[in-house]
């Protein structure tokens, strides 16, 4: 079985050290393209694209404009304990042992608009990129249609790999 979680808006500051092991994301190399076409937006476009303050416009136009995507232990950190939404307060990650931590890597997938699919201990940088954002690359119209197939043939993977059929 694999749990879905959808990403949190909220970041948590409190990373603990150490988690091992730190993971890349199986689709990193199809946010770059989302990056280059965020960066290009102003913080007044990203306000207006995202619904978001003047305040978290910046915040986020300075995070892509800082986004690397060589992610490393010093400039990303494991997505389970990014995320600090209702859900993740929920699981309280850092509450976890070692082999609940592998267990999680094995049967825990979340969604994001910038990475597509997340293992719990994949690494990611601070962004803000719902699924739902109307951002046009190429020629897809919206995330939805960018990320396309790439998600659901990745989960296929997945399950394949977990031994079972169910999604939860």
């Amino acid at each position: 079985m694999i749990t879905l979680l959808s990403p949190a808006k909220d970041l948590a500051t409190d990373i603990p050290k150490g988690i091992k092991p730190q993971t890349q994301p199986a689709l990193l190399a199809h946010a770059g393209p989302l990056i280059n076409k965020l960066r290009k937006l102003s913080p007044h476009k990203l306000a207006t694209l995202m619904d978001l303050s003047d305040r978290l416009a910046e915040l986020n136009h300075a995070r892509y404009q800082r986004w690397d995507p060589v992610h490393t232990g010093t400039n990303a950190r494991p997505a389970m304990f990014l995320f600090n939404g209702e859900a993740y307060r929920g699981l309280d990650p850092r509450t976890l042992a070692p082999g609940d931590l592998s267990f999680g890597q094995h049967h825990l997938r979340i969604l994001s608009g910038l990475y597509g699919i997340l293992r719990p201990l994949d690494l990611i940088q601070d962004h803000r990129l719902e699924m739902g954002t109307s951002l046009s690359v190429g020629r897809t119209k919206d995330l939805y249609n960018y990320w396309g197939d790439r998600i659901t043939d990745r989960l296929a993977e997945d399950l394949i790999e977990s031994g079972s059929e169910v999604v939860v």
